[in-house]
């Protein structure tokens, strides 16, 4: 029998307090935010492309790092005016990309199909996930837009999903940007109060959402592009504790704007593989899907991130110029311990998410 267990809230008790220069940043922001949802979707692009030109002249040491980055991802394999090309078209790509995450909150059941593309193949293998009454991890990639990713999940009528992002430090545009997300049905979860909505959203047979290439100090190192990467282990440690499948997902634009929105392959645990290899090996396996998709459009990916930060070794070896000696968490050392969760969903009841802090800590 099912516990009474409260939806989770789209926001939190642990909101940072507001001071004056929260409330002048908000209103700055809103004054520049609003007015570009109700541009016509061809200026706001033109602009987000002139911005993107801008922003690869000035942006010196993210270009740097873009580079950088690239160089770990294509090795040999592009001339150096070829990489640089990639280098401005991410810059070009990430502005469009937070032009139509603004225009995602006119996203509707009646104009979908206009701006997305959903293959039938591939919602047909969410719902054969699904109907193993597990609930579902969703691995999500700063790869193509996750947010018009998220805009459009809450109108394919599939199970909800739970969203775990990261606290902004001005809550008032964190909870004006919360309140778009949860616009369709999806919900909101924070980073560093994850443990009361994780458990309870696979007891409901949801979807729990990931962002999985993060550089992250709590994490795994598992090869991204053959050079060791910090990664949450949160989805292998799901997956191997309560047997649910990983669905990674990806939202990418054609030449002309459209996107196209694709799931899977599903990944699944081995039951009979020992806890900290399996965990491992599924991290791989997630790294594997993104870097098949890199490899193909690699300007689409966050080229700009420090993904390689922190570096488990003191030699810099093939490591990039910004990566830091940096060890891994005590918590890390070894397997994490799928003990400390619950045996069974059903057992789960949200006061006792606290127990559950360690392991679930890994998601910050």
């Amino acid at each position: 029998m099912k516990s009474s267990i409260p939806e989770p809230s789209t926001h939190t008790d642990h909101e940072i307090p507001v001071h004056l220069g929260h409330i002048f940043s908000y209103v700055l922001f809103r004054t520049l935010f609003v007015p570009c949802q109700y541009l016509p979707r061809p200026w706001l692009r033109t602009l987000a492309r002139l911005c993107g030109r801008i922003c690869h002249l000035c942006m010196v040491n993210r270009r740097r790092i873009a580079r950088a980055n690239l160089n770990i991802v294509l090795g040999d394999t592009r001339t150096r005016s070829e990489k640089r090309r990639i280098v401005r078209k991410f810059f070009v790509h990430f502005a469009l990309v937070i032009a139509d995450s603004i225009l995602a909150t006119r996203l509707n059941s009646d104009n979908l199909e206009e701006h997305v593309r959903v293959d039938p193949a591939s919602i047909e293998r969410v719902r054969k996930a699904f109907a193993q009454g597990r609930g579902a991890v969703g691995v999500f990639y700063h790869f193509g837009n996750s947010e018009v990713m998220g805009a459009a999940y809450g109108l394919l009528g599939l199970p909800p999903l739970t969203f775990i992002a990261q606290r902004l430090s001005n809550p008032l545009i964190d909870r004006y940007l919360n309140d778009i997300r949860a616009k369709h049905g999806n919900r909101v979860a924070y980073r560093d109060v994850v443990a009361a909505h994780i458990l309870p959203a696979l007891h409901r047979d949801e979807l729990i959402g990931i962002m999985v290439d993060r550089n992250t100090y709590e994490g795994i190192d598992v090869d991204l592009f053959g050079v060791p990467a910090r990664t949450t282990p949160a989805p292998g440690l799901l997956a191997v504790k309560f047997g649910c499948p990983i669905i990674p997902a990806f939202c990418v634009p054609d030449e002309e704007g459209c996107y196209s929105i694709d799931f899977g392959p599903i990944i699944e645990a081995r039951p009979d593989q020992p806890i900290e290899s399996e965990i491992h090996h599924i991290t791989r396996q997630i790294h594997d899907v993104l870097e098949a998709r890199v490899r193909e459009r690699p300007e689409l990916w966050l080229l700009g991130h420090r993904r390689w930060k922190c570096r488990p070794t003191r030699e810099r070896g093939p490591f990039p110029s910004y990566s830091q000696y940096t060890p891994p968490h005590p918590l890390f050392v070894g397997t994490p311990n799928p003990e400390i969760l619950p045996a069974d969903l059903h057992q789960f009841q949200e006061e006792d998410s606290s127990e559950f802090k360690a392991p679930l800590s890994l998601l910050r």
